[in-house]
């Protein structure tokens, strides 16, 4: 992505927005077709598996106090799912079942926070902001959310705990 550039993830010449602007216009975050080429990417390895699923963690993020994802990022909708579910149908043999399937779709973040402590997901090596590699910028649209899903929940967020720490 660093070759091809056109987005503020890929390049750091490029501003990302803090969270309060993001939902005005397409954020500087998006990648034109990223999430479909990953797609087809784990498509072309769960063939060679003989996989019949691949599970993607996307959420269309309702219920939120910010913008929902999928008015953001439009590869998070239910309809990016179906279409891509459609166009395995086409690109695989007959014989095989290929299928993606986004379990996380109807939650909200505070839900999927929810469901991860209950699974015991090492929060504190999880990670989502697009400014930093190094700690939780707390202002992009990542961070923000991610915040707020843990708030929502009720659940400390262990990379907020970290940083307060320094």
């Amino acid at each position: 992505m660093a070759v091809i550039g056109g987005n503020a993830r890929a390049s750091r010449r490029l501003a990302i927005e803090d969270a309060n602007v993001v939902g005005r216009s397409v954020p500087g975050t998006f990648a034109f077709g990223l999430l479909p080429s990953m797609l087809s990417l784990a498509a072309a390895w769960a063939g060679t598996l003989r996989a019949r699923r691949i599970i993607v963690g996307v959420s269309e993020n309702y219920g939120t106090t910010t913008t929902p994802i999928c008015k953001i990022y439009p590869d998070r909708r239910r309809e990016f799912v179906q279409a891509f579910n459609l166009m395995l149908l086409y690109a695989r043999p007959a014989d095989r079942d290929l299928v993606v399937e986004a379990p996380l779709l109807d939650l909200t973040r505070a839900e999927v926070v929810k469901l991860g402590q209950k699974l015991k997901v090492p929060f504190d090596r999880t990670w989502t902001c697009y400014s930093s590699n190094h700690a939780p910028c707390h202002r992009c649209i990542a961070c923000v959310n991610r915040e707020a899903g843990f708030l929502q929940a009720g659940v400390p967020d262990p990379l907020v705990m970290e940083t307060a720490k320094v």
